[in-house]
């Protein structure tokens, strides 16, 4: 059976960094690498790298004590936050030359989007089509930010294959296409500064969109009510949350005023893609840290009316037996980084990729080392059938020699 190692998944948020690495079997993903570290108050703020130099440090650490043993080879593919990156989808005739589709892009974001589009990189792939229109999903990630990544590659050796974007990542860790093309889906990616809303519909990423309520500010809720450190804050959350049969339902109904304007947001968001787009959402899918507040879930669920279910990768990723101390849920986008592919019969990507890149320096990488593997075998064989061959032939005429002398003697 094929065996393919993916490159190495890294994903940097905020709060931790996450890092996988799999093998694809068939039509499966296993897990063969796996880490996670929190970081530091300052290291990463709002998705904005403050110190490069111990981000590498960390990524080191976890490559070494990853489980059940550290990544092999030295490809690497990583993403960027949602909250930095803008994404919208832009119609161009069918007749616009190849050549030109990225400038009439970038054209389009400069008179939409409330940026300065030369201080960004622009990634985009084709999601539907008509008899006379082409309609393609845009993203763009701010140059600086790409620049801190690639300088965290050079620092570890690494070959950064891709910077994808968020959503799609985790897209490829939750979603299959079958799942889309029956219902439209949201993912809620709750993290500690910020909360991010993906629409899915049977075309893939519809929008993305990013609010500043995050775990961050749950906790110092908690924390001004009770007059109690951030830390203690976190870890009330983290025990309590939306339960209300503990703590006297204490801090459900402190969260519940943040949660609340969350809640507020989520529906108008819903309401407006239902009016305009016709996308009704059935089912919202819960990503992030934060989501794995107890009784959020259910909360949101009474609140929104709509299935809500917590994020698991590993419905398409398999680990022989997970450990304990993370939840598989943590590890959605790395995972999803893993599954990252050009598209073999498509000029676009499964995924963005904010880098220069070639296609081909991607796809040919696996069948050139097929061959060259082939190639090997073939010497060894060679090598050895000549070796047998002299050996054998040294012995009969050994031998031969021997039994005239008898004869003849």
């Amino acid at each position: 059976m094929f065996i393919n190692r993916s490159p190495i998944g890294i994903d940097i948020s905020d709060a931790s960094i996450e890092i996988s690495q799999v093998r694809k079997i068939g039509h499966k993903y296993l897990i063969t690498s796996l880490n996670r570290a929190p970081l530091t108050d300052g290291l990463v703020v709002d998705g904005q790298i403050q110190d490069p130099a111990k981000i590498s440090e960390v990524i080191k650490q976890l490559m070494n004590q990853s489980i059940p043993h550290a990544p092999r080879g030295s490809s690497i593919v990583m993403s960027f936050p949602a909250k930095k990156t803008f994404i919208d989808i832009f119609r161009l005739l069918k007749t616009t030359p190849d050549k030109k589709i990225r400038n009439h892009l970038r054209l389009k974001a400069r008179k939409k989007l409330p940026i300065q589009i030369d201080d960004y990189n622009l990634a985009y792939q084709s999601i539907k089509q008509n008899k006379k229109y082409f309609w393609y999903l845009a993203a763009l990630a701010p140059k600086k930010l790409i620049n801190q990544y690639q300088e965290i590659a050079r620092q570890n050796n690494f070959d950064l294959m891709s910077i994808d974007a968020e959503p799609l990542c985790l897209a490829r860790a939750l979603l299959t296409s079958r799942i889309i093309s029956h219902q439209d889906i949201a993912i809620l990616d709750i993290g500690a500064t910020s909360t991010e809303i993906h629409i899915f519909d049977k075309h893939g990423l519809f929008w993305s969109s990013s609010q500043k309520i995050g775990g961050n500010i749950f906790d110092q809720s908690i924390s001004q009510k009770l007059n109690t450190p951030t830390y203690q804050a976190t870890i009330l959350r983290e025990q309590n949350g939306f339960m209300a049969n503990k703590k006297e339902g204490q801090i459900m109904n402190i969260l519940q005023a943040d949660c609340q304007l969350l809640i507020t947001r989520i529906k108008s968001t819903l309401k407006y893609f239902q009016k305009n787009y016709q996308i009704q959402i059935q089912e919202i899918i819960l990503a992030g840290g934060v989501s794995l507040t107890p009784g959020l879930d259910t909360y949101l669920k009474d609140n929104l009316n709509i299935k809500i279910n917590i994020a698991n990768p590993l419905n398409k990723f398999i680990f022989k037996k997970w450990p304990t101390k993370w939840h598989p849920t943590l590890f959605s986008n790395s995972l999803g980084l893993c599954a990252w592919r050009p598209q073999l019969n498509s000029k676009n990507f499964n995924g963005f990729n904010f880098l220069k890149f070639n296609p081909q320096r991607f796809l040919w990488r696996g069948p050139i080392k097929k061959i060259l593997l082939t190639l090997a075998i073939i010497t060894i064989i060679v090598i050895l059938g000549y070796l047998l061959f002299k050996t054998s032939t040294s012995f009969i005429i050994n031998n031969t020699s021997s039994l005239w002398k008898i004869w003849f003697d």
